[in-house]
């Protein structure tokens, strides 16, 4: 019985773990951008444009010009930057 208490304890911390990861792997799309806002991808010298609609990967780098502004969502996570400057991604 004791056995069976600690591999059920066991597989439901290795779910929630692979949960918590599936998560993480996702990307952010864009839904609005106001300015000149630009995404550098991980290994990239070159800063891009971001766009409605575009993919933002966990390890990109947001930068904002002044009085630019992007907002970025992830299933019901809305996450608005309205300040110039540059954000590893995610900002948090």
């Amino acid at each position: 019985m004791r056995r069976l208490v600690v591999a059920g304890i066991l597989l439901a911390v290795a779910g929630c773990a692979l949960y918590g990861q599936s998560t993480v792997q996702k990307s952010f799309t864009v839904q609005y951008v106001d300015g000149k806002v630009e995404i550098q991808q991980k290994g990239q010298p070159a800063w891009k444009l971001l766009k409605v609609n575009t993919l933002v990967p966990i390890d990109a780098t947001i930068r904002l010009v002044d009085g630019a502004a992007v907002e970025l969502m992830l299933d019901k996570t809305r996450v608005s930057l309205i300040k110039a400057g540059t954000y590893p991604w995610p900002a948090w």
